[in-house]
């Protein structure tokens, strides 16, 4: 479980010899007196013992924190005296349940530097990761995580006491900005997905400039890529349900970027150093026989008679289209098969995406598939419909997600509008600054003029979907780029 330097672990769990000594000491006599049973040992050595080693703690703190200054106190704001924190407890169980679960292994740990802080970067294909990657480390990494996590006062509470720093995705966040910088300052390591969020098939996806920046601005701070394999087939962003596969975490040697290194060069450096292609993890073996989960989320298309949202799970291991019932069967590893036999043919996910996914050409024959649906009294003749849904719509009030009503949404060439029986809430296209989906569901409109952030969790239809339509649109009508994730 330790570092092969088991010196290095124990000094990131307490203060200088405070746990193997002053614990352990404490432990002994403890039993000493109660093998003896001397009541004057108990109510007059163990507490002269006590005092004493309080007075030696302050003046070891006193002269320490004289001798070497500002970058001890930084050392002591991150590591207690004696007892362990929160997240070194808590990685004890969570170590032995990954174990358990994922046969979990860990290589390459003599690449973790001696000194902090550094910066922690791996691809993002599972919820867990974060917890895969701090069960590697002997060091508290402060993870960078998505707004949305702090929206709930119990998980804001939980991911607060683990160190995580909030990020809101559509503007320049100074608070989190400020955040980083401090946590840098005390010595923390920094834990960042550069794709900014977790990816739908397995495969990676470009990074996001900002992030190579900040590498290149610190770039006095080493990057320790970490690869993860294992992890998309343990817990696939489509699926409600955490299944045993093989995870393996590999933590490569430190990156030291120079200021002037061109952008795309130092993000292929870490390409090469973190990503993982699903072809190349034929180890993994997935144990459960439900293996379709919500694919459909994905697969928002039927890849045979190309309609959408016509491909549902009709299995624990296959799909079906309802109009022209093509089929595709999920396989241990994560491919689709069509066919049987001879005739069988194996895709990849990633594949079958990319062969789907809405394009241009789509927009013509979407406009016509709804026009036989009413139209809402507020909308004019004239307005294009490219897409209808129903869902629940939340306006955004603090940090919390207030919500309105349930309603019809529609998408047309100027606007969304949510319609319902009180009132209509029109958002225009070219006020949204950005469409993410937190979650699997829960798609997220950024305006820009007005600040604020509405969400929709759709009844049915899939959220994936809209995000590619709407960009597709803004692209199209505006020649307009918008935050996505």
């Amino acid at each position: 479980f330790f570092n092969d330097t088991a010196t290095t672990e124990i000094y990131t769990l307490s203060l200088h010899d405070a746990l193997p000594i002053y614990l352990f000491a404490f432990i002994a006599l403890l039993g000493l007196s109660m093998a003896s049973g001397s009541f004057g040992f108990i109510s007059i050595v163990m507490p002269v013992f006590i005092i004493a080693l309080t007075i030696y703690i302050y003046v070891e703190e006193t002269y320490l924190v004289r001798k070497f200054g500002n970058k001890y106190i930084a050392y002591r704001k991150r590591v207690p005296i004696v007892v362990p924190r929160f997240w070194f407890v808590l990685r004890i169980p969570v170590v032995l349940l990954f174990r358990l679960l994922f046969h979990f292994e860990i290589r390459g740990r003599e690449h973790i530097p001696l000194e902090t802080p550094y910066f922690v970067v791996a691809a993002h294909r599972n919820y867990l990761d974060p917890f895969f990657i701090g069960c590697a480390f002997p060091h508290q990494i402060k993870f960078i995580c998505t707004y949305d996590m702090f929206r709930k006062k119990l998980i804001r509470y939980i991911v607060t006491k683990l160190g995580a720093i909030p990020k809101k995705r559509y503007k320049t966040d100074l608070y989190s900005n400020k955040m980083l910088t401090k946590a840098l300052t005390d010595g923390y390591p920094a834990g960042i997905f550069p794709e900014g969020g977790r990816s739908w098939t397995g495969n990676m996806r470009t990074l996001k400039t900002e992030c190579i920046r900040l590498f290149l601005h610190h770039c006095h701070f080493p990057v320790v890529p970490v690869k993860i394999t294992g992890n998309y087939h343990a817990w696939p962003r489509w699926s409600n349900s955490i299944f045993r596969a093989d995870v393996r975490v590999e933590i490569k040697p430190p990156i030291r970027f120079e200021p002037d290194t061109p952008l795309n060069i130092a993000e292929q450096t870490l390409v090469d150093s973190i990503q993982v292609r699903p072809e190349t993890e034929d180890r993994v073996i997935r144990r459960k026989k439900d293996r379709t989960g919500k694919l459909s989320v994905v697969l928002y298309r039927c890849p045979s008679c190309r309609r959408f949202e016509t491909l549902k799970e009709v299995s624990p291991s296959f799909m079906k289209c309802v109009v022209c019932h093509y089929s595709l069967e999920i396989m241990p590893d994560l491919r689709l098969q069509t066919g049987n036999g001879s005739t069988a043919e194996t895709f990849l996910i990633g594949d079958v995406y990319s062969d789907i996914k809405i394009t241009l050409s789509d927009l013509e024959f979407l406009k016509k598939e709804q026009q036989g649906f009413s139209r809402p009294a507020t909308m004019m003749d004239s307005e294009i419909v490219y897409y209808r849904s129903h869902g629940k719509f939340y306006e955004e009030q603090g940090v919390q997600f207030i919500p309105r009503s349930v309603d019809e949404v529609f998408l047309t060439q100027e606007r969304i509008l949510i319609h319902n029986r009180e009132a209509d809430t029109s958002i225009p296209l070219k006020e949204i600054g950005g469409a993410t989906i937190e979650g699997n569901d829960k798609f997220h409109i950024y305006q820009r003029q007005l600040n604020c952030v509405n969400q929709i969790i759709f009844d049915a239809n899939c959220a994936l979907l809209w995000q590619d339509l709407l960009v597709l649109l803004l692209q199209k009508r505006y020649n307009k780029k918008i935050i996505t994730r």
